[in-house]
């Protein structure tokens, strides 16, 4: 799977929580928004690794699934 992936169903399961998301990362809704539904075909890298950087940190499951694809 890959990261751009892996964000974008993560933040589907978080979709309640968009606000606080674009909140603690100052990301903004809009864009937030239009990538979780795939509207944005380069989402860009810094952009990625922020809400990478948020998501490890409310859970560590992108972390964790990254640890599986290398082994």
């Amino acid at each position: 799977m890959s990261i751009i992936t892996s964000i974008r169903t993560e933040l589907l399961a978080r979709k309640g929580n968009w606000r606080k998301i674009c909140s603690d990362t100052n990301l903004s809704y809009w864009w937030l928004t239009k990538f979780a539904q795939g509207r944005i075909s380069n989402p860009g890298t810094v952009n990625l690794e922020i809400l990478k950087t948020y998501l490890e940190k409310e859970g560590a499951i992108l972390r964790q699934g990254e640890e599986r694809d290398e082994q």
